[in-house]
């Protein structure tokens, strides 16, 4: 099947609209860093009638499922569409720009685009972060994203593009084409990522034009769907299974307090200028009770490598602690408590101003700020209760699902932080800026908030991954290797403070014993190995010609917690878009796709996407 024509002319512009923003030079107003205003256009974009395969994007899982998706059906003419609700692909690789790799930092466990993005990312100088294995400048992955769309002319992205419904046979099961709201800024409304996602939000899932927005709404019908969004938009649609929150009593349970979740938060980039300025015009936030506990700058003396008291000896340049530099990354949280620990936590890019009175604080720094006891935010859920979703599809107004009270104390939490870090060392804090290039808005903050926990399908015949299968069982070293492994995942069980948390991270409702014992302070029963992604996780029962990828996937919350790593997600979406190259063109169903996982097998060892399936 040939997608029908959307107008090549729309797609260059879209696209080039995205990295315009990420890659214009920027000029100084007032001693802070601004996006130069970008032309917009009253003219609503243009929306395909169909494709091969349709990935519903947002994520990092996304992005890889679609090149692969691409790659994969190139020769078989297989048109590949991805949708995006910003205009920046690549989700927490773009938006939380920092790569852990875990078990995955070995080359033998990357496939060839992955081996090529971490070139892309990593290559030269970079943010010399510690907490990270790369931190890199926002324009990178937004160069390296355009040199491989222009090379897979197959690949249609859908920017500023959110999923509103799904179009599902009753009969069937099958999801047979997603109505879609595609956005283009209003020239007369003002600079299109001004606003708070908390505003604007609504909008972008609403079929109205607005004073900001003009819309184009369009069914794009599909053989194949892929489910890669933040947050759960063609499960909650569809009507699919999924589960939201930590699963109760038990792992296995489909039950779950779904008000029970990862902490969320929004990033941003602060950048030390060479001498005081103007104060950022950023707004107050609130980075105290009213979002959640108090922010803090580490563990207390001697439970980590930051110390003070009789461990450290100060002024600077005695200042140790144990014996090495406190800003050194010898330590293992190394230097946490400082100030600039945290600020070299995930620093973005390294400056070339000269020192500043911190030892490791250069002028020219742009850090980005994800510290999880910072802008972290551990007392709200963005995610509504499900039974919420239910009256909100029922009722024609899907908007993502989101607590906007909830997501506006993201916000102001990552605000707080902000003027928190300036006032905690006023002889740089005077010189902080928020640096609105890396992010590419207008308010300072990424576009699109760190998701570490979302809806999760359920896989056919109630198939879910539970946090054991990425355990080692003596004598083996890694999880168990499945027959139908599709990708290669590896990092620790990271469960981030959220909502229910228990009372000393903001949340008053503890976590089940499975995961959380309180009496002996244990946590996920055992250390994660290195892991396998078998295929059965990325289909969802009832829905025979849909896939998942990323954070989406048939698992549970604590299998999540290892899985959702940048690397992890990346490398199940590369399973998913290889999936759905063999179904789309052998006209599978995801139940027939498990007896023909060989074929998929195949073309992921093929040269052109060479995706690792066993650990060496």
């Amino acid at each position: 099947m040939i997608m029908a024509s959307m107008g090549q002319s729309t797609m260059i512009l879209i696209w080039a609209a995205a990295l315009v923003a990420v890659l214009t030079p920027v000029s100084t107003v007032g001693g802070t860093v601004q996006l130069r205003e970008l032309a917009a256009t009253t003219t609503a974009p243009s929306l395909p009638t169909a494709c091969d395969v349709l990935v519903a994007g947002g994520s990092t899982a996304a992005l890889s499922a679609a090149l692969t998706a691409a790659v994969g059906g190139a020769s078989s003419n297989l048109t590949v569409c991805l949708t995006e609700p910003t205009d920046t692909l690549g989700g927490q690789l773009a938006f939380n720009p920092a790569i852990d790799f875990g078990d995955l930092a070995k080359p033998t466990a990357q496939g060839v685009e992955l081996r090529s993005l971490v070139a892309a990312l990593t290559t030269g100088s970079h943010g010399a972060c510690w907490v990270s294995s790369a931190c890199y400048p926002p324009s990178r992955l937004a160069a390296w994203v355009k040199r491989r769309l222009d090379a897979l002319p197959n690949l249609k992205v859908l920017l500023r593009t959110v999923v509103r419904s799904a179009v599902r046979d009753p009969s069937t099961g099958r999801v047979t084409g997603l109505v879609l709201v595609a956005r283009s800024a209003v020239a007369t409304a003002g600079p299109e990522w001004a606003a708070r996602l908390s505003d604007d939000l609504p909008d972008w899932y609403s079929p109205a034009p607005s004073t900001r927005f003009s819309k184009t709404v369009g069914t794009v019908n599909a053989t194949v769907v892929v489910e890669a969004t933040e947050l759960g938009d063609v499960l909650a649609t569809a009507g699919l299974p999924f589960v939201q929150g930590v699963e109760i009593p038990l792992e296995s349970s489909l039950t779950s307090d779904d008000g029970l979740t990862q902490s969320m938060s929004f990033a941003f980039f602060a950048e030390v200028l060479a001498a005081a300025t103007t104060p950022d015009p950023a707004p107050p936030g609130s980075a105290g009770m009213g979002s959640g506990a108090p922010p803090f700058w580490g563990a207390p003396p001697g439970q980590s490598c930051c110390c003070s008291g009789a461990n450290e000896v100060s002024p600077p340049p005695k200042n140790t602690c144990h014996g090495k530099p406190r800003y050194n990354t010898s330590c293992v949280w190394a230097g946490q408590c400082s100030w600039g620990g945290v600020w070299r936590y995930r620093r973005s890019s390294v400056g070339t101003g000269g020192t500043t009175p911190l030892p490791g604080v250069e002028v020219g720094d742009v850090s980005m700020q994800n510290w999880g006891h910072g802008n972290d935010m551990p007392a709200a859920c963005i995610l509504v209760p499900t039974t919420q979703i239910k009256k909100d599809v029922a009722a024609g107004a899907w908007a993502g699902g989101v607590n906007l009270t909830a997501l506006r104390l993201v916000e102001d939490r990552a605000f707080g932080w902000f003027h928190a870090l300036q006032a905690a060392q006023p002889a740089v804090g005077a010189r902080l800026v928020l640096n609105r290039s890396y992010s590419g808005s207008e308010s300072g903050l990424v576009k699109f908030p760190y998701v570490r926990d979302t809806r999760r399908a359920v896989g056919l015949g109630g198939y879910r991954m539970n946090h054991t299968m990425m355990m080692a069982h003596h004598p083996a070293t890694t999880g168990p290797a499945w027959n139908d492994s599709v990708a290669l995942g590896g990092y620790n069980f990271d469960v981030k403070p959220g909502a229910g948390f228990g009372a000393s991270n903001g949340g008053s409702r503890p976590l089940p014993d499975y995961m959380w014992n309180a009496t002996s302070s244990t946590g996920l029963a055992g250390t994660a190995a290195p892991f396998y992604f078998p295929l059965r996780a990325l289909t969802v029962d009832g829905a025979p010609n849909v896939l998942t990828a990323g954070k989406t996937l048939a698992m549970s919350f604590a299998a999540n917690t290892a899985a959702r790593v940048h690397t992890g997600e990346w490398n199940s979406g590369v399973g998913a878009g290889a999936a759905a190259v063999v179904m789309a063109t052998q006209g599978l169903s995801s139940a027939e796709l498990l007896q023909q996982v060989a074929t998929v097998q195949d073309l992921l060892r093929s040269p052109s996407i060479a995706q690792p399936l066993a650990w060496h």
